[in-house]
């Protein structure tokens, strides 16, 4: 009995042994299980027209709905504030990537080339989804402030300052590609005066003070007016442009959150900013096609009238309206002189 014990034992031992040279430690299994994962895992593109589409995507989801919820306002009208089912989120910016890739930009860090296409790509998808045109100026300025948001992130860690020229590439290439977004002639007017509303509305979330405000507000109209006059559009309807998108920019820049609130000094030196910046576009332009020089002051003025005619709007009180009426038409009959 006591032999067959130890040769029990003894088997137990050398089969235990023979295990010991094939068996590796449990660290040692998820130190090299680390690695091949690691080395498996798909790099992360951090360019810069990624970077620009995650925004546009964070921005549109924040107006998202569930599709069960979307199907039962159909043929409804919908609420108050901009609602996008997944399907049409992905519409979105599923054009702007194909553009951005059939240009070669899908791994760009050239925002300037980046911007023009995603824009152009973006706002298609936009037109493809079929919503009423006030939806649809909604939809724009989602778009334009989720990009205006990744393009001031990207200047902020270079330390060259307020990005003014790619801004101003940004608001050109939405307003010139309104049409693409199936915006026509019929109510352009009212989709450009919304759009403006929009985008100069949002800079209070950007934390900016008065003078980089003013900055960025130059290039805002400035690409706006550059856009609109590249779209083809006759004098006519130029002028009724011109006129709402004045009306957009005081809605809008009046509703600037500042600190300690918007007073009537800022509001002239931030509308003085914004009729600059038109003005710088629409020289821009001068000597082409669709705007002569003499067209320029023409088109300045309907702006104008335009701004005067919201100023209801901004809660100031008759004999403020007067006064700032007042400084518009100086700071146009000084534009006029250049």
């Amino acid at each position: 009995m006591n032999k067959q014990v130890i040769v029990s034992a003894l088997l137990a031992i050398g089969f235990l042994a023979g295990c010991n040279n094939n068996l590796t430690p449990l660290s040692a299994t998820n130190d090299r299980s680390s690695q091949e994962a690691a080395s498996t895992a798909p790099a992360v593109n951090n360019s810069e027209a990624q970077k620009m589409l995650h925004n546009i995507e964070a921005a549109l989801k924040e107006h998202s709905v569930d599709n069960n919820v979307a199907a039962k306002i159909t043929n409804q009208k919908l609420p108050s504030g901009l609602m996008l089912d997944s399907s049409q989120i992905s519409m979105i910016l599923g054009m702007a990537g194909s553009a951005l890739n059939g240009a070669g930009l899908g791994n760009s860090n050239d925002l300037s080339a980046i911007i023009p296409v995603l824009i152009g790509g973006a706002t298609q998808g936009a037109g493809n989804i079929g919503l009423p045109s006030s939806q649809l100026s909604d939809l724009l300025g989602v778009i334009g402030n989720g990009s205006l948001s990744s393009i001031l992130n990207s200047a902020s860690g270079t330390g060259s300052g307020l990005p003014t020229g790619l801004i101003q590439t940004l608001t050109g290439s939405l307003f010139q590609n309104l049409p693409l977004a199936g915006v026509t002639s019929g109510n352009i007017s009212q989709v450009a005066g919304s759009l403006m509303s929009s985008l100069t509305g949002n800079l209070g979330n950007t934390g900016l003070g008065g003078a980089d405000l003013s900055s960025i507000i130059q290039s805002i109209s400035s690409g706006a007016t550059l856009g609109i006059g590249k779209s083809g559009f006759n004098s006519s309807l130029l002028n009724s442009i011109l006129g709402q998108i004045g009306m957009g920019s005081v809605t809008g820049i009046s509703g600037i959150n500042l600190p300690g609130g918007m007073n009537t000094s800022m509001l002239q030196t931030l509308l003085s900013a914004f009729t600059s910046g038109s003005n710088f576009g629409l020289g821009q332009l001068a000597g082409s096609q669709v705007i002569n020089n003499s067209m320029i002051s023409t088109l300045l003025g309907s702006l104008t009238q335009g701004q005067s005619a919201a100023l209801p709007s901004t809660g100031m009180n008759s004999s403020q309206q007067q006064m700032m009426m007042m400084f518009m038409q100086m700071l146009l009959a000084n534009l006029g002189k250049r």
